[in-house]
């Protein structure tokens, strides 16, 4: 690799110097541990591809105006560097001088100025590193000179009927009338000028989006054999094409004879397509036509190319590279290649591409006829899951042909029966006679000229109905006129221009051909045509339904356009059929480069695989998605959907790209899961999820796990703190998990008090959930909390947050072997969340703090008035973060054309007391208000409101290599409770408890309002009053609260069953209103479960007063997985005067699943005119058949009571009977029998039977 100093000005004109400024920059160099491996960097670096891992220095900015910053750097100090540096750095070709650059990048139509330094230079054979430099910039002007280029144009599959046949080889293919009639084409009195053949050849598209590729289909010229010349294609007739090889060859620029071949990463087939067309002139194989003049030189040799390359293994289930042979039970292996004619001891090139997994140097050897001709030492790996799984080298050399069969012997040589070697490809590129052998032959002759000539080949063992084909282009196949000098032998001549000539024959003698894999009638498509879209939906066929949803819900909420295409249209049309990366990308730039595009945001609807080509079992490649080219660095190695984006003309290659568009993915791999997620989006702006979780903001950390000390808790603080300081609406839980106790268990550290906290405030909901540390694909921290299992269980469907996860391959989306933590979040059915920014790599921590501030940054900012959606923040966030490799392993995991669930409103408090004091009654006023400051008259509907008392700062535990931290917050509740609001305003009133603290200093209000009729919200705050001090004029009161205890529902009874995670309710009512303040002397709302008073529950924050009534309210808990049997719940509440109040409540967890009736009874009994049915059972939330039949003892039915009971909880009733038959007739006096009969929802029966008496 070679790298130098760079400035990338071809974008720009620079017009004028403005001004200059000097800055110093101190690279602070530190070893840190990231996964086990030691890493030398320093503070906010970047990561790019072609640095292998190491460091560079990067700073980017927004431009906000024309101008940017060229620099020069001088006043350089260095040190040394260490060990590991320098076997990275050997693999990089470093220059004495300083690599650096200050240029301009572009995302979307926004500008970022650059400047990156690659801080270590090379002084002899030896490198040393900068740890200081300064640097002048100057200030410049420049405009845009970038043209869009796309001009709209229609696919030739917009019309007429076509039908797509593939190949697999470069040779000429038959179609025969039968074949036609295979593919359904309509063969009656077919024209053979009618018949037209398109594909665009084979290879891959290229990555760099200046490089050529064809806009759309290519006709190709085609042969067409009408054997009775009545142009009529009947039976006997056919036709001939020359169908190209997915994979390709091509020539070094600076060997002549060598090439390297370029197997295609993502097909194994060339796809063309055939269609019936009468309109205009049909394109056919022509004579070829020699220009240039002159006296031809013939040779009858050429250039011949093989090689093997098998995809048998992916290392690290990362990246494009996979490898082939094993080298271990057998460490000498031979390949053979057959190259008839080879010219007699000629020089046979040789390139391999090896790979060993050694902890001591191996060597591979290569021998051909018992002489070794090249060999190669390769790299040892260290220990480290995160270090290089292995080391590869490429070798070349040559050796002289003895025979047309080449024997190859490959042999590693190895130190320990633990070591490994692998072969990843061998090349073998020579020269043979053109002698034809066999029905065809491709040949291939490259040259390098003077002048513009003519240039002849020879060719021996020839028929007299041999052709020669030039198939230089594929698209443009053109017939030799061939001069049969004897009958064994033919000569041609071509056309070579000046330079290298490179040129492309295939000869056949018509005895056989081959047949194209026939695959039917193709719909007609036309992607170049519907240009006029917001949102590119590239969904699999599977899911086309629920893209439908989403793209039908985004066009009636604010009448965005989007387009529904699948994989395969898009290939159809930019990839020849073929299965290609850069065709989806492709067909971006296409709609991004239109004149007034309209294109911001893609959508992949499907799931990836590391494997798209389907060589594993169970694989899940919906979607293609990018993988890197590293595929042995598990920190350096990635797979991301940024590729689709990367849209400016000098982008593709990865070197200096931003993303131009929002993209973001619904992973699906089924049906089912397609829904579910679009259901979850829908839903998410449905009226039903509006709440007061959407002014919460949760922040989740990791502790000191590998001796990280605080560093997660600090970022995971400073990033709450960004909202708190700007975004006031917001209130925050903060979930460090050094807060909780962590328990020593068998499987190591636990904390089940964090990962019970972070299940309750998704139960309670929030607008954003924030975690910072150590993760993998399979859940958060070491302590595990949270885990899979824990995110299927979450059931806040009405409450879902949009989750950021800054830690290792939490979103992992390309692993078929397992759907990770991040894609259990937004597949979830019942709950989860909305949309994740998340990983699916193992990332740099050190970095992830980076990005995750330009996100906070971005997901609250305006930009003209309006808030972004989160394709937007996506985009800004990738911008201000630069090119690392970091940054492309974040991937968003939801719909980018979505918005977070920002408030339509906000809330301005009218009337406010300057003090609340304790046990002061008080009162407040307040209005809602659009963005001017206006009243909104036309709001009615409800307001949330929660009163704070007075910021504190709490400590951490300091565990593990934590050390106790200083943290903010603000969580205990004064008052929490519901206003109407009528006309925009509203009012509320309660009583300040006793409980509060004292000192004086500025109190909170938050608000939330919900519009009664309207999906319409409304959100505020107010930090303008002072709590503290004790009111002069108290109400004594000395009464505890009233309480009323149920589980699940109002119809619960004490010592009846419940499931075995019931919901708690408790209804309490005092005169001077209930205490939450929770300032930890012992005046809290609580429960105690079965008598355990060391293990009380907090519930301050869960009590909530009634609508306009601050003396009456609800406590509402959902409890953890509680064990069969028999428990008691003692609850204790206080109201504001401290005066408590106490009451206990028994309940039974059903023994089973199975459907359970208990209880079972009516009331009044005996009866003598009117009597009810009660029974309870273990089947909420579904709706239960329920038929009563009574009987005399005799066992005469005289009554059936049938009823279909819609249901929340666990008991059933009243069921009211008048004592009458069926015949609405009175019965006697005496014992009747009376069966219940019940079918839940699953169809399961139960029956039970029961005594009554009638007194009459």
């Amino acid at each position: 690799m070679n790298l130098k100093k760079i400035f990338l000005l071809n974008l720009f004109i620079f017009l004028s110097i403005f001004s200059y400024s000097q800055k110093t920059i101190l690279l602070n160099w530190i070893s840190i541990d990231e996964h086990g491996t030691k890493v030398e960097t320093f503070e906010n670096p970047t990561y790019l591809e072609q640095y292998n891992g190491l460091p560079a220095y990067q700073l980017i900015n927004k431009l906000k105006s024309p101008e940017y910053y060229e620099i020069e750097i001088f006043d350089v100090e260095y040190t040394s560097i260490s060990d590991k540096e320098k076997i990275k750095l050997s693999n990089l070709d470093v220059s004495n001088s300083i690599i650096y650059s200050s240029d301009v990048l572009k995302s979307a139509n926004n500008y970022y100025n650059r400047i990156l330094v690659f801080p270590y230079v090379k002084t002899g054979e030896n490198h040393k590193k900068i740890t200081k430099f300064s640097y002048k910039s100057t200030q410049k002007k420049f405009f845009n000179e970038t043209k869009k280029k796309s001009v709209k144009i229609h696919s030739v599959l917009k019309d007429g009927d076509w039908y797509k046949i593939s190949v697999s080889e470069n040779a000429v293919f038959q179609l025969t009338f039968s074949d036609l009639q295979t593919l359904g084409i309509n063969t009656n009195n077919l024209n053979v000028n009618s018949i037209r053949l398109y594909g665009n050849g084979g290879g891959m598209l290229p990555r760099l989006n200046s490089k050529f590729r064809y806009e759309d289909l290519q006709e190709n010229a085609i042969e067409i054999i009408d054997n009775n010349n009545n142009g009529i294609f009947e039976s006997g007739d056919y036709l001939l094409f020359y169908g190209e090889d997915v994979d390709i060859w091509e020539p070094y620029d600076n060997y002549i004879g060598k090439y390297h071949h370029y197997k295609h990463l993502y097909d194994d087939f060339n796809y063309y397509f055939i269609t019936i067309n009468s309109t205009g002139n049909p394109k056919r194989i022509e004579g070829y036509t020699l220009k240039n003049k002159g006296e031809i030189e013939f040779n009858d040799k050429f250039n011949f190319h093989e090689f093997h390359e098998e995809d048998l293994t992916n290392f690290i289930k990362s990246g494009e590279q996979w490898y082939g042979e094993e080298f271990d039970a057998d460490l000498s292996q031979t390949f053979s290649f057959s190259t008839p004619n080879i010219v007699d001891n000629s020089i046979v090139h040789i390139k391999a591409n090896v790979a060993a997994r050694a902890f001591s140097t191996p060597n591979f050897s290569f021998n051909y006829n018992n002489s070794e001709f090249m060999n190669t030492d390769i790299g040892v790996v260290v220990s480290g899951y995160a270090e290089d799984y292995a080391k590869t080298n490429s070798v070349s050399g040559q050796f002289s042909a003895i025979s047309d069969n080449l024997n190859i012997d490959i042999n590693f040589n190895r130190n320990s029966s633990s070591h490994k070697g692998w072969l990843n490809y061998i090349e073998v590129c020579g020269f043979r006679n053109l002698t034809i052998s066999g029905s065809q032959m491709n040949f291939r002759k490259t040259i390098t000229s003077g002048s513009n000539q003519i240039y002849g080949l020879k060719l021996e063992n020839v028929t007299p109905s041999l052709k020669v084909w030039s198939v230089t282009d594929p698209t443009n196949v053109t017939n030799h006129d061939l001069s049969f000098d004897t009958p064994n032998t033919a000569t041609f001549g071509y056309n070579m221009s000046i330079g290298i000539s490179d040129e492309k024959f295939i000869a056949f003698d018509g005895m056989e051909y081959k047949t194209p894999d026939l695959l039917g009638y193709l719909p007609n498509q036309n992607l170049h045509g519907d240009i006029d879209v917001e949102m590119l939906i590239v969904s699999h066929p599977n899911f086309l339904s629920s893209a439908q949803a989403l793209a039908d819900f985004h066009f009636q909420k604010d009448g965005s356009k989007c387009k529904i295409v699948t994989p395969e249209q898009v290939y159809n049309e930019f990839s020849s059929g073929k299965q290609d990366i850069s065709a989806i990308r492709d067909y971006c730039k296409y709609l991004y480069d239109l004149p007034d595009s309209v294109f911001k945001y893609l959508l992949i609807l499907g799931d990836a695989s590391y494997d798209p080509k389907d060589r594993i079992p169970n694989n899940t490649n919906f979607v293609i998605t990018y993988q890197s080219n590293n595929s042995l660095s598990p920190l350096n190695t990635f797979a991301t959907d940024d590729y689709f984006g990367y849209l400016d003309n000098n982008e593709g290659e990865l070197n200096n790209d931003l993303v131009d568009v929002g993209i973001g993915r619904l992973p699906a791999k089924t049906l089912q899961e397609a829904n579910d997620m679009v259901n979850k989006i829908i839903h998410y702006h449905d009226k039903e999820s509006i709440g007061s979780w959407r002014n919460y903001a949760a922040f989740i950390a990791d502790d000191g796990d590998d001796n990280d000390g605080n560093i997660h808790m600090q970022q995971s603080d400073n990033l709450c703190n960004i909202i708190d300081d700007n975004y006031n609406n917001y209130n925050f839980d903060k979930l460090y998990l050094d807060i909780f106790n962590q328990e020593s268990t068998p499987v190591g550290p636990r904390s089940e008090g964090c990962k019970d906290a972070i299940n309750r405030r998704l139960d309670k909901g929030a607008l954003l959930v924030n975690y910072t540390g150590h993760g993998g694909e399979s859940g958060l921290t070491s302590e595990r909390i949270i885990d899979i299992d824990q995110i299927k269980d979450w059931e806040n469907y009405d409450k879902l947050p949009l989750f950021v996860t800054a830690t290792c391959e939490f979103g992992r989306l390309d692993n078929p072997e397992l759907t990770s933590g991040g894609e259990h979040i937004i597949l979830s059915p019942d709950g989860g969340g909305v949309a994740l920014l998340t990983t699916t790599r193992y990332v740099y921590s050190h970095l992830n703090y980076n990005l995750n501030t330009n996100f906070i940054n971005s997901l609250f900012e305006k930009t003209n008035g309006n808030y972004p959606n989160l394709g937007d923040v996506l985009l800004q966030t990738k911008a201000l973060s630069g090119t690392s490799i970091n940054s492309k392993k974040f991937t968003l995991l939801g719909d980018p054309m979505m918005y977070l669930a920002y408030p339509d409103y906000g809330v301005k408090t009218t009337i406010i007391p300057d003090t609340l004091s304790a046990l002061a009654k008080v009162t407040f006023e307040g209005e809602i208000i659009d963005e001017d400051s206006v009243k909104v008259s036309s709001f009615n509907g409800e307001i949330d409101i929660i009163v704070f008392d007075k910021e504190i700062t709490a400590t951490t535990q300091g565990q593990q290599s934590c050390t106790p931290m200083p943290y903010k917050k603000q969580d205990n509740i004064i008052y929490k409770g519901k206003s109407s609001v009528t006309n925009g305003v509203f009012a509320f009133t309660f009583i300040v408890p006793k409980d509060i603290n004292y000192n004086l200093d500025f109190g909170r209000v938050s608000y939330y309002a919900a519009e009664n009729t309207q999906n319409i919200d409304a959100s505020g705050w107010n930090e303008s009053f002072i709590v503290g001090g004790v009111s002069s004029d108290i109400i004594s009161d000395d009464m505890g609260p009233v309480i009323q205890l149920y589980m699940n529902d109002k119809q619960f009874v004490s010592g009846s069953i419940t499931n075995s995670t019931p919901t708690f309710l408790a209804f309490v009512e005092d005169s001077s209103g209930i205490n939450t303040v929770g300032n930890g002397i012992g005046h809290d709302i609580t429960i105690t479960l079965d008598g355990e008073t060391s293990n009380k529950i907090i519930l301050n924050d869960y009590y909530e007063a009634e609508l306009d009534n601050y003396q009456k309210g609800k406590v509402e808990y959902l409890l953890n997985e509680m064990d069969p049997g028999l428990h008691t719940i003692d609850f204790k509440v206080w109201d504001v005067h401290n005066n408590s109040s106490e009451a206990t409540l028994e309940f039974v967890v059903a023994e089973t699943e199975d459907f359970v009736i208990e209880h079972l009874l009516n009331y009044p009994n005996p009866f003598t005119t009117n009597t009810s049915f009660y029974f309870e059972h273990n089947r909420p939330n579904q709706n239960l058949e329920v038929q009563i039949q009574i009987f005399t003892v005799s066992g005469k039915l005289v009554k059936t009571i049938n009823s279909l009971q819609i249901n929340t909880g666990f008991r059933v009733g009243p069921i009211s009977w008048n004592g009458k038959d069926d015949f609405q007739d009175n019965i006697g006096r005496g014992t009747y029998i009376y069966k219940l009969k019940v079918k839940d929802m699953n169809g399961e029966f139960i029956e039970k039977l029961e005594k009554l008496v009638i007194l009459k």
